[in-house]
Parts: structure tokens; sequence; C-alpha cells
């Protein structure tokens, strides 16, 4: 992503605030490594400047981030996601192995995903983040019954783009000239 866009920045954030209450929560087992992390965070203020000074995290600290309905939404893509990993894995052939036409890793991957009523709506509203939840080049949504037992269909097939050198992803249309995808052209030149 660009440098000050909003989905960097909220990464960064998330990140910094799992490693401030791991740097805390392990510093009784991992002393010297924990002070040395947290002499390199960055520190709200108020902060001490020792590991040890600081209050061990408590659940209070993550209550103001607790957000039933998005949980519950977010079990639900992950059950998605579950099936698109177990179908991925399924196709996927060692990388020594691989024939064209075969999966190595998911990247290479499109999947058409088969799901009906509340699912369906549901990746809908996601769809433009699929890809990047699902790890995979490309997902296509259907409206359909799933296989019983199942939360969705998945079908696995090579990506037929080309390889972005930047991101790893099929996404490279193959009649193209581009060096990069659209989505990675747009991070190296903002306009």
């Amino acid at each position: 992503e660009a440098t000050e866009s909003k989905a960097r920045r909220s990464g960064q954030t998330t990140y910094w605030l799992i490693v401030h209450a791991l740097a805390r929560a392990l510093a009784p087992v991992l002393s010297f490594t924990c002070e040395e992390v947290w002499d390199f965070l960055p520190h709200l203020a108020g902060d001490p400047d020792s590991v040890f000074l600081a209050d061990f995290p408590g659940e209070a600290e993550w209550g103001v981030w607790q957000n039933p309905a998005l949980a519950a939404t977010w079990d639900n893509l992950l059950a998605a996601r579950d099936e698109v990993q177990k179908a991925l894995e399924a196709v996927r052939v060692p990388k020594k192995q691989k024939q064209p036409g075969q999966i190595g890793s998911s990247q290479e991957a499109v999947v058409t995903v088969t799901a009906a009523g509340e699912t369906l709506a549901l990746l809908r509203s996601y769809e433009s983040e699929l890809a990047a939840l699902f790890i995979v080049s490309g997902v296509v949504l259907v409206e359909g019954a799933p296989p019983e037992g199942q939360v969705v269909g998945v079908e696995a097939a090579p990506a037929t783009a080309q390889k972005c050198p930047r991101c790893w992803n099929y996404w490279i249309d193959s009649a193209s000239d581009d060096e990069v995808c659209l989505r990675c052209a747009e991070v190296l030149n903002p306009t």
C-alpha cells in the first residue's frame, strides 16, 4: 500500500498495539528481549522508560475494541476462508512437481465461490477484499447452494493473468505490456 494510505497506517497501528501488549506480557519471561523491544517501540505519553515499569496488559484496555456484531461477521468470513483453504490444499502441487495448469501457491489460483442467502450477501459486501482474505489472485462469486455440510462451495483454477513482480498476485492481463499490476502502479505512482 502507499506510505500514507489508511489501510497501511491502520495495519501498522494494529501491529503496534499487539507488540506493545506482548512486550509487557512477556517481560517476566523474556526480560532482556522485551526491554530491547520496548526501547525501539514508539511510546504513548505517560509510557515509562522501562517495560518493567509498565502495567501488565489487561482486558480493560482491549474492551473498547469489542464489537460482537463485527466479530460475528468475521467468524462467518473466516469460515468461508477455511473452505477456500481446504479446496486450495486439495489441488495444490509441490513446487518441484508442478506442471503447467496446476497450482503451487494459493496466489496462483482464482476461486469460484458458491454461496446462498446471508452468506452470499456477506461475501458480496466484502467482494473487493476477498482475494486478499483468501490469499488468491481472484474470486468469482456465484449464487447457488453449497455442498451439504459446507459454508460455501469452492472450485479452484489456475490464474490466467501474469504475475506482478511487486505483490506476486496474478493480476496483469496476459496481453498487457505493464510491468506491475494496476494496484501496484497506483501505489508506486500516486496522482
